[in-house]
Formats: C-alpha cells, structure tokens, sequence
C-alpha cells in the first residue's frame, strides 16, 4: 500500500461521502447556522439603535426593548456554534458516519471493496478521513460564514476592546509585541471554540463508525447512535442539575429519611469527579469555560477506543 494508492482511495471515499444527501443536507445547515449569528447580531443591534433614538426623541424607556448595542464579531461566532452544537449538527454528523458505513453493508458494496488487493484498514482508514474532510468543509463554511459577517456588522470591533488601549503610546517593537498580545486575546477565544468543536466532531465520528460496523444493520446503526446520544444528554444535564446550590441545598433535606446527611458530602465528590471527566459531547448544553482536561482525556480515549474496535471488527469479519 503506497500512500498515492491510499490517497486515490480517500479520494474516492470522500466524492462519495459528499455526494449523500445527508452530507448536502449537513453543508446546507453549516451555511444556515454561519448566517445565523451575524443576522442575529445585525438585528439585536437595529433594535438597540431604534430605542437610542426613540429615547432621544423623548420617547418612555418603558415602551421599548432594552436591548443594548453588541459590538463584537465575536458573539456572531459564538451564536452561531452554540445553534450548530445544540444536537444539530452532532446527531447528523452521527447518523452520516454511521450510515455511509452501514449502508454499504446493506447494499453489498463492502464485498467489493474488501475484494480488491488493498488492506481493509486502508478503507476503513479512508472512510474516516473523508468523515473528517467533511466536518473540516462544513465548520470552515460556518466559522468563515458568521466571522466575516460578524466583522462587517461591527466594523471589527471584538470582544476585547481593553486589550487595543494598551497599544496607545507605544511606538517600534512594544507596539509589535503589545499589538500581538491584544490580537491574540481577541481571536484566542473563537479558535479554542473551533479547535473543540473538531475534537468533539472527530470524537462523534469515530463513535459512528464503530457503531456501523459492529451491528452493520442502518435500523440498529440509527438505535444505537440515538440511544448513546440520549445517554450522553441525559448524564450532562443530571450533573447540571445536581451540581445546582439549589440541588445541593435540598437534596439532604428531601431524602433525609433515606439518605443519612453526613453521606451527601461523599456523593456530591463523586458528582463532581464524574462531571469533569463526562465528555465534551454535548456541547450546546455548557459554555466552553466549564470544560475541564479531563473531559478530553476521556473524549481522546472515546475515539481511540471506537477506531481500535472498528478497526479490530472489520479486519476479522467475514462479509458475505
């Protein structure tokens, strides 16, 4: 297997992969959510500039919308991801990995392939990249999308308009240093939330195709991707709610005749320890700052573990 022999089967995968309607229905959302964020933003804004000058014009301030004018590209950034992560884009990217997988089964065309002289990691291999080609495609389009609209909304203005005062007074290497530090606490923010948004996309697609292969049935592939996916929702939001003050305040009170007060500290330690280490998948449900390392440990152990068994099954399966 020569790496140009493996990069005309990648090459092959992803034509097809882009060419599935699920795919064409997932760039179209990526492209919708992109336009999302800045329209939003535009419309918050007009608001906000209609009151100014109602109030201007003796107009009550009972009487309008207290919106106040939001000057940042970067929230047209963020608006747009929270809506693309909030289950969206996460269960299509789910059902895209697990079906471009399972349906192959179903139609025999895996016999094909598996017939030719190549190394079945090689397809399984290029299968997965193409998945990742897809996401890199689609989350380009929308951060593309929602930043450069986000910019021409504001005029550039960002998030973190403190850092740009610094540069005043300054003059040669200082104003190069201190322009790079305030550019850099500008942009920091938005590439974290890209950077995790792919870790968490890689992470649902190595899922998937382990899924499909394992059960290699499209009905049992779509079961088994919407029951881990509910399973995941179900455990963040029960560690949302538990770790509420509200929770923690009432919870011993509530279940004093079952639940002895002194064990409630041993229980909430153990919430807290599985909440760091839940992975990062749902998340349209917990800003960016609640994430801890260890949730990447276990979101990086997650699609280690999902290639190794999809990797593991197909190289050992007979297919018929």
């Amino acid at each position: 297997m020569t790496p140009v022999h493996f990069f005309h089967i990648y090459q092959a995968e992803t034509e097809r992969l882009f060419r599935r309607m699920t795919a064409i229905v997932g760039l179209v959302l990526s492209v919708l959510f992109g336009l999302a964020g800045p329209g939003l933003l535009l419309g918050i804004n007009l608001i906000a500039w209609y009151s100014y000058q109602s109030l201007a014009e003796g107009q009550s301030p009972d009487d309008l919308i207290p919106f106040e004018i939001v000057g940042s590209w970067d929230f047209s950034l963020s608006i747009s991801y929270y809506l693309r992560n909030f289950m969206f884009l996460p269960i299509l990217i789910f059902l895209l990995g697990g079906l471009s997988m399972a349906s192959e089964f179903v139609g025999r065309t895996v016999r094909e392939d598996v017939l030719r002289p190549v190394p079945r990691w090689s397809l399984l291999l290029s299968k997965w990249l193409a998945l990742l080609t897809w996401i890199v495609v689609a989350s380009l389009a929308l951060a593309c999308l929602s930043a450069g609209l986000g910019v021409l909304v504001t005029w550039g203005a960002s998030a973190a308009p403190t850092a740009w005062e610094e540069l005043e007074g300054l003059s040669g290497w200082d104003w190069f240093t201190a322009w790079m530090s305030a550019y850099w606490a500008t942009i920091k923010p938005s590439l974290i939330q890209v950077g995790v948004t792919f870790a968490t996309d890689v992470g649902f697609a190595s899922l998937a195709l382990a899924v499909a292969v394992v059960t290699r049935s499209v009905a049992a592939t779509v079961a088994g991707l919407v029951m881990v996916f509910m399973v995941q929702l179900a455990v963040a939001v029960g560690f949302g709610v538990l770790g509420l003050d509200m929770a923690r305040q009432f919870g011993p009170q509530l279940t004093a005749q079952w639940v002895p007060a002194d064990a409630w500290g041993s229980i909430y330690e153990w919430i807290d320890f599985f909440a760091r280490w839940q992975p990062p998948f749902v998340l349209g449900t917990c800003p960016f700052s609640d994430l801890t390392p260890e949730s990447f440990i276990t979101l990086s152990f997650i699609t280690l573990a999902s290639l190794a068994t999809a990797l593991f099954v197909f190289e050992r399966m007979d297919v018929p």
